[in-house]
């Protein structure tokens, strides 16, 4: 879009409002067409995915054919339904707005290939849903069948499809290297770094996290981590870290699930369980000076989780995180009522 037409676009679009409500009669769009002298509202005929359609003036039966590129402008208002779907999603409910966003996918995929359509725009926010409540096998698919060529998005959204595609991968097990490099591959795509926010860099450090995890085996994370596999565990329990730090802003649901792994991984080293079975509660001064770096980790971690995810109403209790937060010791405090006495 040109520059010059940023402020004529605001007012059509404040001016059109209504229109967005009236999507289901009929698809509207607001252009600026060549020649014109200001943008209309007109109907969209056809679309054939090249960026080419057919429009209908108002008040009239012709059709005629344009480009997207040709437009000075060109500006689809947003159907209330996608709108409602936004609502829930930056609300954080990730269910209700997850089947908004198919159902407005699903209802305007014929026009799926028009800039900034709501097909992709669904699409997009019902990927990104399916990311938040950690349906990896639905992430996949929904990646691999995205409405519109990746080319066709934003640049942001052109890395998040990529980096769904990759954390997708959990679906079917994907090794920790192939998931390395993978992400590796795409930061060093030209632009890719710029154009990665926060939450997206979340989602490739879970990715990373999840695969190293997946290559310990059961029986030592429910006992103790053996020594060749702690390199992978030290890598999973950074890399989930590294994905609560990016995403804890955007949702809770995935930084949330990221912490509670990193805690059962550090419970699983060596010589943290045998600590906890015999420090002392309340935490004393002497016993956390004493303790190994892993378990005063591990509990600083706990405590952060019992801080920033408080239990809600109904959920179970987190017991491993109960249990090691009931060791916390703030060293400083205890430090300064050493001196005092």
């Amino acid at each position: 879009m040109k520059l010059k037409n940023v402020m004529t676009l605001a007012l059509a679009a404040f001016a059109c409002a209504p229109l967005a409500e009236a999507q289901d009669a009929a698809f509207k769009a607001i252009v600026l067409l060549p020649g014109e002298k200001g943008p209309q509202e007109v109907t969209i005929a056809s679309v054939d995915g090249k960026g080419g359609f057919q429009y209908v003036k108002r008040g009239t039966a012709e059709r005629y054919q344009m480009n997207t590129s040709a437009c000075g402008m060109f500006f689809i208002p947003t159907p209330a339904p996608l709108a409602e779907a936004w609502s829930d999603y930056r609300s954080g409910d990730n269910a209700a707005a997850r089947k908004g966003f198919a159902a407005v996918k699903k209802a305007y995929a014929p026009y799926a290939a028009l800039p900034n359509s709501p097909a992709m725009q669904a699409a997009m926010g019902e990927l990104c849903c399916a990311v938040r409540m950690q349906d990896w096998k639905a992430v996949k698919a929904l990646s691999a069948s995205f409405p519109v060529p990746a080319n066709m998005l934003l640049p942001a959204d052109q890395v998040r499809l990529k980096a769904a595609s990759i954390i997708g991968g959990i679906a079917d097990g994907a090794k920790s290297e192939a998931q390395k490099k993978a992400v590796t591959e795409l930061m060093k795509q030209k632009g890719v770094l710029k154009q990665t926010d926060a939450e997206t860099y979340g989602w490739l450090r879970y990715a990373v996290a999840d695969a190293c995890a997946a290559e310990i085996p059961a029986d030592q994370l429910q006992g103790t981590i053996a020594a060749d596999k702690l390199k992978l565990a030290n890598e999973a329990i950074d890399n989930f870290c590294q994905c609560v730090m990016s995403s804890h802003s955007a949702t809770r649901p995935l930084p949330e699930n990221a912490l509670n792994r990193a805690i059962g991984l550090m419970w699983a080293l060596p010589g943290v369980k045998e600590y906890a079975a015999s420090a002392p509660t309340p935490m004393t001064g002497p016993a956390w000076a004493s303790a190994p770096a892993n378990f005063k980790d591990a509990v600083a971690l706990a405590n952060y989780l019992k801080v920033l995810y408080p239990a809600q109403k109904g959920s179970a209790p987190n017991e491993l995180a109960d249990k090691l937060a009931a060791f916390y010791y703030n060293a400083r405090q205890g430090s300064s009522k050493n001196k005092k006495k």
